[in-house]
């Protein structure tokens, strides 16, 4: 499906590869589902790095660092914890981490596929048992992504995520 071409992509429904996406995924080995975030993570951020401001891409890059370390087997729980803490801080000023007052939803300059995604992955970061639970978020966001003068950006994202699934699981003698 890698190789798809642009005439091939028209006929392909974005909402079958979502749904592969998400089962390929959860299918992976720990280290393997991460290098796939981090790709991802990585792609997420160069389409929607136009006007972000420095501290979100700062933000951003020590998330990506974090699942890098995750992957390699680094044990990141504690790190997650404080880059968590500086998210929250910068996502959702003024309101306390753990406060049971309700949440407004994020509003920032961050695009919300990628807010999304790197708000998940530090979610699974920090508890292990949490670990594929966010496949969904992370998924949604190639879903939901759009470019005004690319009606198949889309589709073109969660193809080119599928190919690094395959070829992750292929790597790993998992697929």
């Amino acid at each position: 499906m890698s190789g798809t071409s642009e005439v091939e992509l028209e006929g392909v429904d974005p909402w079958d590869v979502w749904r592969r996406l998400r089962e390929m995924l959860a299918t992976l080995s720990c280290d393997s589902y991460l290098r796939c975030i981090a790709s991802f993570l990585s792609d997420y951020r160069r389409l929607c790095d136009e006007d972000m401001p420095a501290v979100d891409r700062a933000l951003i890059n020590d998330v990506m660092d974090l699942v890098v370390e995750a992957a390699a087997g680094r044990d990141v729980g504690a790190a997650a914890i404080l880059v968590h803490r500086a998210w929250w801080d910068r996502t959702y000023p003024g309101q306390p981490l753990g406060s049971d007052e309700p949440v407004q939803p994020y509003a920032g300059p961050m695009p919300l596929e990628l807010f999304r995604a790197c708000s998940s992955i530090l979610w699974e970061l920090i508890d292990e048992n949490h670990r594929f639970s966010m496949v969904d978020e992370i998924a949604d966001g190639a879903l939901n992504y759009e470019q005004p003068d690319d009606p198949l950006a889309n589709t073109r994202l969660l193809v080119r995520f599928i190919g690094r699934v395959e070829s992750e699981a292929r790597r790993a003698g998992e697929g």
